[in-house]
């Protein structure tokens, strides 16, 4: 257990304990403010370092990566998770985790960038009693599995089991799966409701076996559902009525009204998203056709600052791939439409990332259609590469 304000003083410490053999370090901490401060707060002390996040450009991740893998190169890498992610350098003898893995996965990718090709390698991993309290239970199961259970500390079985028997009171709630865990939650009319002792050790069941993300709720109840007929009748009924049929026409418009008034539901396993698939113990992929969406909506989720968000806040590697066919183009043999090449360390962030970047296309195609309302039949849009 390591408190927040004494985490960089131990930090130091291990830093002098493990840089002198001239083996790399790498410093994982949960966002990219913490990753510059960390990395300015290194500097200042004396140690030569680098800062890898999704904040940078490309080029600048690419060089950073190369800088830290020459063997006369700096020896210390601060990096959030998920730049950090597929990180080969082999003469990396230490992973030091500043920041809490906010999930297992998260904890087993990070400490597995030491002791590779056959090497012998080291990992510590920070916990404040605090707000990081509910990842406890995460990195206590994981050296358990990993046969290392000599070496937790009392102090963070003592912090595991204490927060586990305030789930079971229905005082907290496990930690979710990526960024946007939710923690505490102490809402009594809500804990009476969903966090009763019978459905509570059914969902940690689902939890450890990984089929259920903490932070999913029940579902809504069926009277709301029914409340909503009349206005979702009535929505469509405007809709239709104010517009064109140009603008209808228009890929992936039709789809994105009729989630915007309610009548198609999100589903995390929508057909038309495909489902992803595992290739490894903690990799799984997806590929998202955007080819028939609008310009705007392509050029939305395929831009710097979106990709960059989706890899901080869902720990999901997004690729543009492909080629874009216009409707009167058939793609030939051996090519594919343009479509997003999807990469993440469970199905579950997975399946939220989708989520959020259908949302972005169906946002972005409404936007358009808005605009052909206001524009008039002779706006025309052209839906380019």
């Amino acid at each position: 257990i390591v408190e927040e304000e004494e985490k960089f003083l131990r930090l130091l410490q291990l830093l002098g304990e493990r840089t002198d053999d001239g083996k790399k370090v790498i410093v994982f901490v949960d966002t990219q403010v913490k990753a510059d401060t960390v990395f300015e707060q290194l500097l200042r002390c004396g140690y030569v370092s680098l800062s890898l996040h999704g904040g940078k450009d490309q080029e600048d991740r690419d060089s950073t990566i190369s800088d830290f893998r020459r063997k006369d190169g700096p020896g210390i890498l601060v990096a959030t998770g998920v730049a950090g992610r597929g990180l080969d350098v082999p003469s990396c003898g230490c992973v030091i985790n500043y920041s809490a893995p906010n999930h297992l996965e998260a904890y087993v990718h990070q400490v597995g960038r030491t002791g590779r090709a056959e090497k012998k390698g080291v990992a510590y991993t920070f916990v404040n009693s605090t707000d990081e309290a509910k990842y406890a239970p995460f990195v206590v199961r994981a050296l358990t599995e990993a046969g290392q259970a000599e070496h937790i500390s009392p102090a963070l079985k003592d912090l595991s089991d204490s927060f586990k028997e305030k789930v079971k009171r229905g005082e907290a709630r496990y930690a979710g799966s990526g960024f946007k865990g939710k923690g505490y939650s102490y809402d009594s009319t809500e804990l009476s409701e969903s966090q009763k002792l019978a459905r509570l050790e059914k969902r940690q069941a689902l939890i450890e076996a990984g089929l259920l993300d903490p932070e999913d709720e029940d579902p809504l109840l069926e009277g709301k559902k029914e409340g909503n007929n009349s206005s979702d009748k009535n929505g469509s009924e405007i809709l239709q009525g104010k517009i064109s049929a140009e603008v209808l026409a228009l890929p992936g418009m039709q789809q994105a009204l009729l989630k915007k008034i309610g009548i198609i539901q999100e589903h995390n396993d929508d057909p038309g998203t495909g489902r992803p698939i595992q290739m490894g113990p903690n990799h799984f992929v997806q590929e998202l056709e955007i080819n028939d969406y609008p310009r705007e909506a392509r050029w939305k989720v395929t831009q710097k600052d979106t990709t960059s968000r989706l890899q901080d806040e869902f720990q999901t590697a997004v690729t543009l791939k492909g080629e874009y066919f216009g409707p009167n183009r058939t793609p030939g043999e051996g090519e594919r439409r343009l479509y997003l090449h999807l990469e993440a360390t469970s199905e579950i962030i997975l399946k939220k990332c989708v989520m959020e970047i259908n949302r972005l296309l169906n946002e972005e195609t409404l936007k358009v259609g808005a605009r052909g309302i206001g524009g008039g039949s002779s706006h025309k849009y052209n839906v380019l590469g």
